[in-house]
């Protein structure tokens, strides 16, 4: 069957991509622990620093993601999310097709 265009795109996106945020069902946190030390917006902050997000984009709010992401305070005793320079690994996953409409995504180290 192959890959769509649309999943060879995703692909891409996901060798340039770190894995930075240790969440199951490949990693040693769930999504509690995520919102224990800041949710999203800690892990957004983290891939800006690396230059993975448009920093320039605006948000709901008005204003840019950059803006957004000012207030966020990284927190070294916090393994969750590892800071941009420190990934598990450089790029975040494979893609595979699984089903006709579906991508199947896994962390690999």
């Amino acid at each position: 069957m192959g890959l769509t265009p649309e999943r060879v795109h995703d692909a891409e996106v996901f060798k340039r991509t770190p894995y930075v945020a240790d969440l199951k069902p490949g990693g040693r946190f769930v999504a509690k622990d995520m919102v224990e030390v800041g949710g999203i917006p800690f892990l957004m902050n983290t891939l800006l620093d690396r230059g993975d997000l448009h920093g320039e984009c605006i948000t709901v709010t008005g204003r840019t993601i950059a803006e957004t992401m000012k207030t966020v305070k990284w927190n070294p005793d916090k393994d969750v999310v590892r800071p941009a320079g420190q990934p598990i690994t450089v790029n975040g996953a494979i893609t595979h097709p699984v089903a006709p409409h579906e991508t199947q995504c896994h962390a690999h180290a």
